[in-house]
C-alpha cells in the first residue's frame, strides 16, 4: 500500500515538474491546476499513511517489551521448575547407583557384562 502511494506521489511530482517547465498556455494552466490538486491529494494520502506507520512503530517500540515480559517470565519459571525436578530425580539416582554397585559386588558382575565372555564363547569346546 505504501509503495503504491509513494509511486503515485512521485508520478504526480514528476508530471507537475514537466508542466511547470512547459508552455504557459490556457490548456497547460488548466492541466497544472488539476495536477496540483492530484499532487496535494497524493501528498496528503502518502503523509497520512506515513504518520500512521510512525505511530504504529512508536507503539511497538514503546510497548513491545511489555508484551514480551509475561512470556519471558513464564519461560524462566518453566525452566526453573523443570531443572529443579530434574535435579531431584538425579539426586535419587545417586542412591540407585550405590545399590547397583552393591549388587555388582554381591553377584560378582563386571561392568562389561557377559559380552566379552560371549564373544570368546565356543560351544564346541564345552562338549
Amino acid at each position: 500500500e505504501y509503495k503504491k502511494l509513494k509511486k503515485n506521489l512521485h508520478h504526480c511530482e514528476k508530471k507537475m515538474k514537466e508542466l511547470c517547465q512547459g508552455k504557459k498556455s490556457g490548456k497547460n494552466i488548466l492541466k497544472r491546476e488539476q495536477t496540483e490538486i492530484k499532487l496535494a491529494a497524493a501528498r496528503e494520502a502518502h503523509d497520512a499513511y506515513g504518520e500512521g506507520f510512525l505511530v504504529l512503530l512508536g507503539e511497538v517500540m514503546d510497548n513491545a517489551w511489555k508484551d514480551l515480559f509475561p512470556l519471558l517470565t513464564m519461560a524462566l519459571k518453566h525452566d526453573f521448575y523443570f531443572y529443579k525436578d530434574q535435579a531431584r530425580v538425579f539426586h535419587k539416582l545417586k542412591s540407585c547407583i550405590a545399590r547397583l554397585d552393591e549388587v555388582q559386588s554381591e553377584d560378582g558382575l563386571v561392568i562389561g557384562g557377559r559380552l566379552d565372555s560371549l564373544k570368546n564363547f565356543r560351544p564346541e569346546k564345552r562338549l
